[in-house]
């Protein structure tokens, strides 16, 4: 996208591939007809039309620098375990969610709430459990895909991915329904990288112990 200006009051944008032509002289063309209309005088409010700025509008530079995910990815749960966890990026949920197997929540007599559950890394299947227990800071109502709602516990846990490791919130649910073992909601990924849903593990490799992971 250019955005040309014309004297001081006019701004007009043209694509790449529209309308007066492409490039810094195509732009300069339409910004001196606008200067004069279609009958070829010169309209109030542009006394010149030499004054011209084309500028080329790219990403900001903040959005080019962040790293990109697929809509898969291997993550890390290190205060939880020590295997890594295929996690289905879900924009389209705000917290990110872990399928805790045999959830127990227990509150204490002083007030503070734990939850234990069991951590299966693989999918479909029992191999490298870890029973882990955590604080509960909280429990959330999800409305899940097919539009039953449920109250969650919340933990604080951090996550790795793509050498990056930082603090998100998880909600537990026991539900067999969830076809991955977490899904990394827009919360987590927020200010940190760009989504290709067209595109799996660009920043993460399968586990050796994985079917196609790496042989050591």
């Amino acid at each position: 996208m250019f955005v040309v200006r014309a004297g001081m009051n006019n701004v007009f944008r043209a694509s790449a591939s529209g309308g007066a032509g492409t490039g810094r002289a195509g732009l300069t063309r339409m910004a001196a007809l606008s200067a004069r209309g279609s009958s070829g005088r010169r309209l109030p409010g542009c006394p010149t039309a030499t004054p011209v700025v084309a500028l080329w509008q790219p990403l900001p530079v903040r959005a080019q620098q962040k790293p990109v995910v697929g809509w898969r990815e291997w993550v890390e749960l290190p205060e939880l375990l020590d295997a890594a966890v295929k996690a289905k990026v879900d924009t389209g949920a705000r917290t990110s969610a872990l399928h805790a197997f045999r959830l127990r929540v227990d509150r204490d007599g002083d007030g503070t709430t734990t939850a234990s559950f069991e951590v299966h890394p693989r999918q479909r299947s029992t191999a490298d459990s870890v029973r882990v227990t955590c604080s509960v800071t909280g429990f959330r109502d999800v409305r899940s895909s097919d539009g039953r709602s449920e109250s969650r516990p919340v933990i604080v846990t951090p996550v790795s991915l793509g050498g990056s490791t930082w603090p998100i919130e998880v909600t537990l649910t026991s539900r067999d329904a969830m076809g991955f073992r977490m899904l990394l909601g827009r919360s987590a990924l927020k200010r940190r990288f760009l989504v290709d849903p067209g595109r799996s593990y660009l920043l993460s490799r399968a586990p050796s112990t994985e079917p196609g992971g790496p042989r050591r």
